[in-house]
């Protein structure tokens, strides 16, 4: 089973320092927003002040709350499986994730994560699954650009982190 302790300190190195665009109205730090915020603390007044001040213990329970126990992560057997379908709906939003995910494995794919979807995550080979996700990741960042030239200075930092949480086979 799968353990947010070992996940966080990952997340806090890569997303730790706050990012603030105010042209765009944008921020974020340890890889939450407004809207994140707003969601765990059931409200609609967070700003990116709150992002900002946001310490890391309090981060890391937002964090287990809104991605780690959204896709059910502590009851996926493999960690480093479970790290990386966690890190990417952090990335990419918990919804596309679950719904390319239950693709992957083949089942209904309604982007919300329950005991059918996890059961399947826990029976195809983890490494397959790590290998597609990242494949599919690496070609929406690559969407994403070609539909958007403003996007571009983003996406080493992207490449970057899909490259951090790394799948070894167990052999």
């Amino acid at each position: 089973m799968a353990d947010f302790t070992l996940y966080f300190p990952i997340e806090n190195v890569l997303e730790g320092t706050h990012y603030e665009d105010p042209a765009n109205d944008q921020c974020n730090k340890f890889g939450l927003e407004v809207s994140d915020l707003n969601t765990y603390y059931q409200t609609e007044d967070k700003t990116c002040a709150d992002v900002a001040k946001l310490t890391s213990h309090t981060a890391a329970l937002i964090i287990k709350s809104l991605y780690w126990d959204f896709f059910l992560a502590d009851d996926i057997n493999d960690q480093q499986l479970a790290m990386f379908i966690v890190d990417s709906g952090l990335n990419e939003g918990t919804g596309l994730i679950a719904h390319a995910v239950q693709e992957i494995v083949g089942v209904t794919a309604d982007g919300i994560p329950g005991t059918h979807t996890l059961k399947a995550i826990n029976n195809f080979n983890a490494f397959e699954l790590y290998c597609k996700l990242y494949g599919y990741r690496l070609r929406r960042y690559d969407e994403i650009v070609s539909e958007n030239d403003d996007e571009q200075e983003f996406y080493t930092g992207w490449i970057n982190r899909l490259n951090t949480v790394s799948f070894i086979p167990k052999v």
